[in-house]
């Protein structure tokens, strides 16, 4: 990510707000395949106890692995996501983002 396109993402960490990025990082070093359009499991959430505004989400992508970090500005907020998130471990990706907004 260039300098600019981060400043310009970061007005959304300042408000509590998050985005996610398109991309997630690969566990493995194999060469990256392109992925458009697919829908992943969510294997994991992790809140980071040493920084409890860096929330660690896991997924699988026909049966690759795959691991992306949400920085929220707001830890009581980052907190209230990390227990929403691990009561829909298992489900797809899509599905969680279909969910009503109830934090």
């Amino acid at each position: 990510m260039k300098r600019n396109e981060a400043q310009k993402s970061s007005k959304d960490k300042f408000s509590g707000v998050f985005k996610l990025a398109s991309d997630l990082g690969r566990t493995r070093t194999e060469t990256q395949k392109t992925r458009c359009d697919e829908i992943g499991i969510m294997t994991g959430a992790s809140l980071n106890e040493a920084a409890p505004n860096l929330l660690f989400l896991t997924a699988s992508i026909s049966g690759e692995h795959y691991m992306s970090c949400l920085v929220i500005t707001d830890r009581e907020f980052c907190r209230r996501l990390d227990v929403f998130l691990q009561a829909h471990i298992g489900k797809s990706i899509k599905e969680i983002g279909d969910l009503p907004q109830t934090l």
